[in-house]
């Protein structure tokens, strides 16, 4: 019989032998265990010398064996050991009926834990293969972003080499387009300079030329003043000359 908890354990062999019942519930103490051992020691002694009386008075049915002594049974005694073998019989199926009853029970209680546990597994597969494609799916959307990341830094690389590039080029640029301007604007002065001395040279060379011409009419006017004094002076002298020779 199962218990919840609990088996009740049952001795798969007959109640009874020799008048002595086996207790299958034993709750003795020390000293009742003695008293029964006491007991059991005379009650086997009894049974000694009555069997032992029996076969020494009837000889002529003791046969040499190699056992010890032969029992004789009456008929009393033959039904009881009967009865005693069909209880053990009994016994032993009912101990064997126990002994597959608890191992059915065992293994219908296994099963139906299996059971659960199978039915626990076959209730959280939907949520372990949802578990399973969102990890898949996370591991995947990383794989894109660390690729995503990775174009994204190469693009940065090259927009940074480029922006580099272009302001290596923009100040090259500068530079010749300010040496350029540098050389436009000394080319103008220089321009402006070789005109100006161009013409304070012609300025210059007009001055020298005026002043040489009133010179030269400076001089002509002094000519001919001097040349009318002289003109004058004769005159008056010759005027004189015939004063005098008159």
């Amino acid at each position: 019989m199962k218990l919840r908890g609990a088996f009740k354990l049952e001795i798969p062999c007959p109640p009874k032998v020799l008048e002595i019942a086996a207790d299958p519930e034993p709750d003795w103490s020390f000293n009742a265990v003695l008293s029964e051992l006491e007991l059991l020691e005379k009650k086997l002694d009894v049974s000694f010398d009555k069997t032992q009386y029996r076969g020494f008075s009837n000889r002529k049915s003791v046969e040499r064996s190699p056992v010890a002594f032969i029992m004789r049974i009456s008929d009393d005694e033959m039904e009881d050991s009967e009865s005693e073998a069909e209880e053990e019989r009994v016994q032993v199926r009912v101990s064997d009926d126990f002994d597959s009853q608890i191992a059915l029970d065992g293994q219908s209680y296994l099963m139906d834990e299996v059971g659960l546990v199978e039915g626990a597994l076959f209730e959280l597969s939907p949520e372990l293969g949802v578990k399973e494609d969102i990890r898949n799916q996370i591991s995947t959307l990383e794989m894109e972003l660390m690729r995503d990341s990775g174009k994204y830094d190469s693009a940065f690389k090259r927009v940074e080499k480029y922006i580099e590039a272009r302001k290596e080029s923009d100040r090259k640029f500068d530079t010749q387009y300010q040496r350029k301007i540098a050389e436009a604007l000394d080319n103008h002065l220089t321009a402006i300079q070789r005109d100006h001395e161009l013409k304070s040279q012609i300025e210059e060379r007009r001055i020298r030329s005026d002043a040489a011409h009133e010179e030269a009419k400076r001089k002509e006017k002094a000519l001919q003043e001097e040349r009318i004094r002289q003109e004058r002076a004769k005159a008056e002298a010759e005027e004189l000359r015939e004063d005098t020779i008159y």
